[in-house]
């Protein structure tokens, strides 16, 4: 029988796969000692050794494969830390003539290897303090692996001065402490403001992504102990407590200062940059009592290849690393908030109060934009995230009379808005000023409403959107789909800053008139497809603000299943990753946190140390709908974050209503009643109605900008009131699906 040669080399090649598959997957504790381990995770080892001497004494060795190039860590560092080392300032580095206090550290080693994880235990101890610290490296999961350090103190311990990180790199077997040997990374995303504690970059020499991420919440006794103000950096680099490598980015970029013309936005481009040190750095000041046990650190490390390094694999990797550590992570409860039958009718009724509400063109009553505002205020899209969510509730709630009658309210104003001259509407009754410069929230923030309206049968929101259309394929050709924060009328000059997270909101603009046209309408299709080609140039870049990020992502999903095209399905994860990036992973249980929750937060903007309602629920429908479309093709540990940020989050919404924050006790913690620091109307403690503002940490009398001032000092927003509407309809979606017996709603995975 006659034998091919593609018949001989496919086992070959089989067999090579296997191999390669088996090496990367393997996790395993490879040698053990009392005073030693070597653990294999993948393609990468990690090793420890008190024994020895040396450059790598005392700290913990991350290499891949056989390189001499890795990471190093002591799990905890700085002056009375470097937790793993076996005897601090024994003089073999200075030649100090006589020993020198906590000469000998090391106190014990235990590894321990399950079906799930292989478990180092190592104790320590200094002349204030015993440490207690534990190595995790996940067999799931590999290249991931988590270190946790418990200090019990002998003595009072005053810490002060610079803190130091807890990550350096080796390079060529050294390892890079006091600036020296920086090496070559690409950084893609960097804790900054109150978002996720994280630094993700990838390391050149042994070409790897590297994820870093410091579980705050385990910290709150560190905090209560520091007694400092954010546990960030933001806005000024002195602030303790963050995870840092160099400086937090800025992504901004300028179209046209001076409004003349219309300029090009420019694509993202990888930049590589030199640092020898990362990680999370603690408070510089603080005392530990005698007797105190403090968790230092609390840390999350994960590595992958870097075999790819397009923009969209680096955000798929971002997301999906991120969705691994989700799982392992603390997570605070969910409370229990009856939304529908207690919250919602009194907020509506709060919305409808006389002081909340103004006339518009003299025949409509609609609602400011926050309580008892100074203005005539006619704001469209405090309109329509109301209606939003009431034309859902109502129909579950006919008996809500207050509720119905809001409804209609809103619904027979929108027509006000439609300026037929132009072709469209923005955030202001028309007509529109012939002269007007035009800010991209106020076009996108609405519009993006109406589509979820008229895709609901709203009959005006279809009328208003179709009737845009046309000057929305003007808007997108005109600026090649990337969208300056300003621009005038006719298009013809853009000025401030790129918003490029406004080509978002246009694809998904324009694949909700392509499904209302029937799939019949191609050049709103094509118009999609050339905003997600724009969208293609970016990385993890995108985030102005949450909810118009978000869109980014159920418009990609949509785009794929209009076209059955994949390429659009993994584009997806460039928005969900500037979106991620922002949100707020930890739980603060200190000063106001004690009071409220902070987990699953969104800021409005980038870095901003505040949560706002409007950003934070509209980030939430956007990612409950893209996570249930999406669902049967994303990774378990994705699906279940997803749906977590839609189930776990109005638990921290429900600390913006200032009855419930009073009767959690905050009360020292909110701004005061009476007029407001921003002149945005007053505070009133009785109205169901979100606060605009709602901040972790301990609150002072500081001007409203700083970034630890009172909650609620900007105002209490109606343009936000809608989340607590859509939460009660969520509320009873899940009831219903309880009562039918169905637990999973539509995903896989483990649900909150």
């Amino acid at each position: 029988m006659k034998i091919s040669k593609l018949t001989l080399i496919l086992p070959l090649l089989f067999g090579i796969s296997r191999t390669l598959s088996a090496a990367t997957e393997h996790v395993a504790l490879d040698r053990s000692t009392t005073d030693s381990f070597l653990i294999h995770t993948g393609v990468y080892t990690l090793s420890y050794d008190a024994s020895t001497s040396g450059p790598t004494k005392g700290w913990v060795c991350i290499k891949r494969d056989s390189s001499t190039n890795g990471l190093a860590t002591r799990f905890a560092n700085g002056q009375g830390l470097d937790v793993t080392e076996a005897g601090a300032g024994e003089g073999d580095i200075y030649g100090w003539k006589d020993m020198r206090k906590d000469s000998r550290m090391f106190r014990a080693l235990a590894c321990e290897e399950t079906s799930e994880t292989v478990t180092v235990r190592l104790q320590t101890e200094r002349q204030w303090a015993k440490f207690d610290s534990e190595l995790r490296v996940f067999k799931q999961y590999p290249g991931l692996m988590q270190w946790r350090v418990l200090a019990t103190a002998k003595e009072d311990r005053v810490f002060a001065g610079k803190s130091s990180p807890d990550c350096y790199f080796l390079a060529d077997g050294s390892v890079t402490q006091w600036g020296e040997r920086p090496q070559e990374v690409v950084r893609y995303s960097v804790h900054r403001g109150a978002g996720a504690p994280h630094v993700y970059f990838r390391h050149l020499a042994i070409q790897s992504y590297v994820f870093y991420f410091e579980d705050l919440s385990s910290l709150n006794d560190l905090y209560r102990l520091t007694q400092c103000d954010v546990p960030y950096d933001y806005p000024s680099d002195g602030n303790p407590g963050s995870v840092r490598m160099g400086k937090a980015q800025s992504w901004f970029q300028m179209s046209s200062p001076d409004g003349n013309n219309v300029q090009p936005m420019k694509p993202y481009e990888d930049k590589v940059e030199k640092y020898s040190e990362f990680g999370y750095e603690r408070p510089s000041s603080y005392r530990i009592p005698k007797g105190a046990k403090i968790i230092l650190a609390d840390t999350y490390l994960y590595l992958k290849p870097a075999e790819k390094t397009d923009n969209i694999t680096v955000c798929r990797n971002f997301v999906e690393m991120l969705a691994d550590i989700f799982k392992f992570i603390h997570k605070p409860p969910v409370i229990p908030t009856d939304w529908s039958g207690e919250i919602v009718p009194q907020l509506v009724k709060d919305v409808m109060r006389p002081e909340n509400s103004c006339m518009l063109k003299g025949k409509h009553v609609v609602p400011r934009a926050y309580v008892s505002y100074e203005h005539e205020d006619h704001q469209l899209w405090t309109i329509v995230q109301l209606l939003h969510p009431l034309e859902l509730y109502v129909k579950r709630h006919p008996e809500q009379k207050d509720a119905v009658e809001l409804r209609r309210r809103l619904n027979d104003a929108l027509p006000e808005y439609i300026d037929k001259e132009w072709g469209g509407f923005i955030n202001n009754p028309a007509p529109i000023n012939q002269d007007q410069f035009f800010t991209v929230v106020y076009i996108f923030g609405p519009t993006v409403i109406i589509a979820d309206l008229a895709k609901l049968g709203n009959e005006n929101a279809r009328l208003m959107l179709t009737g845009f259309r046309d000057r929305l394929l003007k808007m997108g050709k005109a600026y090649n789909y990337e969208m300056a924060d300003i621009w005038l009328r006719d298009f013809s000059k853009q000025r401030s800053y790129f918003q490029s997270d406004a080509m978002c909101c246009y694809m998904y603009v324009m694949m909700a008139l392509y499904d209302l046209s029937g799939g019949k309408d191609l050049e709103c299709l094509e118009a999609a497809k050339s905003a997600a080609e724009r969208l293609r140039l970016r990385c993890m870049d995108l985030a102005w603000q949450a909810n118009m990020t978000a869109t980014g992502m159920a418009a990609c999903e949509q785009l794929a299943k209009a076209t059955g095209d994949d390429k659009y399905r993994e584009l997806a994860y460039v928005p969900l990753a500037s979106l991620l990036r922002e949100a707020w992973l930890w739980e603060s249980d200190f000063g106001a946190g004690e009071y409220t929750t902070t987990f699953w937060g969104f800021c409005g903007c980038p870095a901003a140390p505040s949560t706002a309602e409007y950003e934070a629920h509209r980030a939430r429908f956007h990612m409950k709908d893209y996570q249930a479309m999406a669902s049967d093709h994303l990774p378990p540990n994705l699906n279940v974050m997803l749906m977590d940020s839609w189930k776990r989050g109005p638990t921290q919404s429900r600390f913006s209503l200032p009855p419930l924050l009073v009767k959690a006790g905050a009360q020292r913690f909110m701004a005061r009643e009476g007029k407001s620091q921003t002149n945005c109307g007053e505070i009133r403690y009785d109205q169901m109605i979100p606060l605009e503002d709602v901040r972790a940490t301990w609150g002072t009398d500081l001007e409203w900008w700083q970034n630890n001032t009172k909650l609620g000092a900007v105002g209490q927003e109606i343009y936000g009131a809608g989340g607590p509407i859509m939460y009660a309809v969520w509320q009873d979606e899940q009831a219903d699906s309880t009562r039918a017996g169905d637990t999973k709603t539509g995903s896989k995975g483990d649900q909150p």
